[in-house]
């Protein structure tokens, strides 16, 4: 009988958002700050052959990302659209047609949080995405994990954490009154996307 770990990735990643999330954004931010001061500003997403989108918690939620990832599809037909999200959520996530690959976080505990975070950080700069959408609208560690891509193209939600806001090319407004896949739709539509309705995909 396989026995639950005593630090859960759930656990772990909690930890750090509450934490260590708020100081590292902070950091990271200004450095961005620092960055971006010396780039172009970014006309537009222009061209996108690479998305990634995130979303850790919540089954249930992820189910009702698929009108949203849908959109996307349309949007971006030849764009490969990786989806990051927990390993015990990757097996539902395979089934879901507009994903083209999922890219499982592996955590059963401290070490192997941290090689699991190491290797994903070595992934998103090989990769090199040109666009970011994170749907989760809490998360420091999404943030984190949105703004070590490096991607030119980032979506995310305005929400009262301020420290999160300047990892964004685009924020969308997070509001409590709509359908969470309403909301979904609205970053889908920050890159462009139409929405053909919020009729949930099957699962096959």
């Amino acid at each position: 009988m396989n026995r639950r770990p005593r630090f859960g990735a759930f656990r772990i990643m909690r930890r750090i958002d509450q934490y260590l999330g708020p100081p590292i954004c902070l950091l990271l931010g200004a450095l961005k700050f620092l960055v971006d001061r010396s780039r172009p500003r970014a006309g537009g997403a222009g061209e996108i052959r690479k998305l990634l989108v995130i979303k850790f918690w919540g089954l249930g939620s992820i189910v009702l990302s698929t009108p949203a990832l849908r959109a996307l599809k349309k949007k971006y037909p030849r764009a490969s659209i990786t989806f990051l999200t927990f390993e015990q959520n990757a097996g539902a996530c395979r089934m879901i047609r507009a994903i083209d690959r999922v890219r499982p976080y592996r955590a059963r505990g401290p070490l192997s949080f941290l090689a699991s975070f190491a290797g994903l950080f070595l992934f998103l700069r090989r990769e090199r995405f040109d666009a970011v959408v994170d749907l989760e609208a809490f998360s420091n560690f999404t943030s984190i994990l949105t703004a070590l891509s490096g991607a030119p193209v980032t979506v995310g939600f305005h929400t009262p954490k301020f420290w999160r806001q300047r990892f964004y090319w685009q924020r969308v407004a997070f509001d409590h009154s709509q359908h969470i896949a309403d909301i979904f739709l609205k970053a889908a539509r920050a890159l462009g996307a139409d929405a053909d309705g919020n009729q949930l995909d099957a699962l096959d």
